[in-house]
């Protein structure tokens, strides 16, 4: 098995946008289509900041997963975005490696503290699982079902 992490620039337009629908397929509806394709977009438009922040994880060449993350918070705190690996890949590891690859990134940047955030349903059980198996803790939950969780990197 070899995992690379590569840039979108790499692969075709719409790359980012087909492993989101395929790992969200459960949760899919219109409002999380128009969400995915303008970050998939971005990702496009913007290759320099957005598409930087943003890659396509290949297993033996093949896109598998993708994650992103928002550094504008430096020093202070690096913000995990979307991410994701597509079902048959999953509950190999895959996704706890993505974390990984930004959590160095930060580092290597100087940032002090990861965030992320998901939800308490069962879906993203497995997501929860994967930030706490990282290191992360629950800081906080909020009204919407939320949860927010932190790493401390320094």
């Amino acid at each position: 098995m070899h995992l690379r992490f590569t840039s979108p620039g790499e692969h075709e337009p719409g790359t980012v946008f087909s492993l989101l629908k395929q790992a969200w397929a459960p949760l899919w509806n219109s409002v999380l289509e128009e969400k995915i394709r303008q970050f998939d977009r971005e990702v496009t438009e913007h290759a320099a900041t957005v598409g930087a922040c943003t890659f396509i994880t290949c297993l033996d060449e093949k896109p598998v997963g993708m994650a992103s993350y928002d550094p504008r918070q430096k020093p202070e705190i690096g913000i995990i975005g979307w991410n994701c690996v597509v079902p048959r890949h999953q509950r190999r590891g895959i996704g706890k490696r993505q974390i990984q690859e930004i959590i160095r990134i930060f580092r290597e940047n100087g940032i002090r503290k990861a965030c992320v955030t998901t939800t308490d349903e069962d879906f993203f059980v497995p997501a929860q699982r994967t930030y706490e198996s990282c290191g992360f803790a629950a800081a906080r939950r909020t009204e919407d079902t939320n949860i927010e969780y932190e790493l401390e990197l320094v």
